[in-house]
């Protein structure tokens, strides 16, 4: 039997298919999976990975600028690529949206190992909760 992807993780959902098993995602779903997991969680949450995560809660306290876009990008930036070696950025893009008191993100990557079909984005929006 050939694999028909390179990278595969367990659906964040933790759903089971109609076999029984865990759903798995593969290759750039894999990789966005990582990602939320790599974004979402705060430093020192994670048992026996005390600096894992991007810690990005306290600057949404911080005045919504450029300034502060540029730090949240630079943050994602070094914690994605420090936590995830299967994937390169190819662009961090953080827009303040002062309106609604919110960043959005893309980031733009492409897949270590995977040729034309291996590049993807993933967006999504930073605010306070």
């Amino acid at each position: 039997m050939a694999l028909n992807y390179v990278y595969a993780d367990v659906d964040i959902s933790f759903e089971r298919g109609r076999d029984g098993d865990l759903i798995k995602d593969i290759d750039i779903e894999a990789i966005k999976n990582s990602i939320k997991n790599i974004l979402q969680t705060s430093k020192g949450t994670r048992r026996m990975l005390p600096y894992f995560g991007a810690d990005l809660n306290w600057l949404l306290f911080e005045p919504i600028d450029t300034f502060t876009a540029r730090r949240i990008g630079n943050i994602i930036y070094s914690e994605i690529i420090a936590w995830e070696y299967r994937m390169v950025i190819d662009n961090v893009n953080v827009a303040p949206d002062t309106d609604n008191y919110q960043y959005n993100i893309t980031i733009s990557f492409h897949i270590v190992g995977i040729g034309e079909t291996g590049f993807g984005n993933i967006s999504f929006v930073l605010k306070q909760s």
